[in-house]
């Protein structure tokens, strides 16, 4: 079904599928070492494994976003409320207009992170203006940012309350970052099922199962 979809909304967009069995050479040079594994070649990024649910839809959203840019730089409150929308589970850095991000060691971090965790969480940065009634003093930007300075990453959830990670500049950790956008990606309790047990295993994260009698 999501290759279907896929086909009629992404041109130049080709599924196939290969029995390893039958082809056990082309397996082991693609290091497959479970099935099924998914994995989607492209000129940007010629090796990239699914680890989302087996849902059609969370399928066709991963490719999707394979087409986009990992970082999405939003130019104002209004294309950031639509982003937000549109994507629930963001990771936006906001930081201030007289510092550049994009060359700054917090920026690189910042665009590793969404190269690595884009299948899932969508990124995006906006820069915040600092004259009276420019983005800074708008009442979102103000719930969004919280007692946090700027320059800040706010991880926004559909399942609950933002969550913040102050930057630095100078000396940010792709290593703390990723590891903040990754442990805010799932609620901090949620049913387990089919549909999300490869995501929650491949996070590395501690994992507390409570198991109930069904009746």
């Amino acid at each position: 079904r999501a290759s279907e979809a896929l086909s009629h909304k992404k041109e130049g967009f080709f599924a196939a599928k290969i029995d390893c069995t039958a082809n056990p050479k082309v397996c082991s040079a693609e290091k497959i070492r479970s099935y099924p594994t998914l994995k989607l070649f492209s000129l940007k990024d010629p090796d990239r494994v699914y680890r989302g649910g087996r849902t059609a839809p969370r399928l066709v959203e991963w490719v999707e976003r394979a087409f986009e840019p990992p970082v999405t730089d939003l130019p104002d409150l209004l294309s950031a409320r639509s982003f937000i929308k549109k994507h629930p589970l963001t990771a936006m850095a906001f930081f201030p207009q007289d510092r550049e991000f994009s060359s700054s060691a917090a920026g690189a971090a910042f665009n590793s992170v969404a190269v690595r965790l884009s299948g899932s969480v969508s990124f995006a940065v906006m820069r915040l203006e600092e004259r009276e009634g420019e983005a800074a003093t708008a009442e979102d930007i103000r719930v969004w940012i919280g007692p946090s300075a700027v320059p800040v990453v706010v991880m926004f959830k559909p399942f609950e309350e933002v969550a913040r990670f102050p930057l630095n500049l100078e000396t940010c950790s792709e290593d703390a970052l990723g590891a903040f956008v990754a442990a805010h990606q799932f609620p901090m309790v949620q049913r387990f099922d089919a549909s999300v047990a490869t995501e929650l295993f491949e996070s590395n994260r501690p994992i507390l199962a409570v198991l109930l009698d069904h009746e």
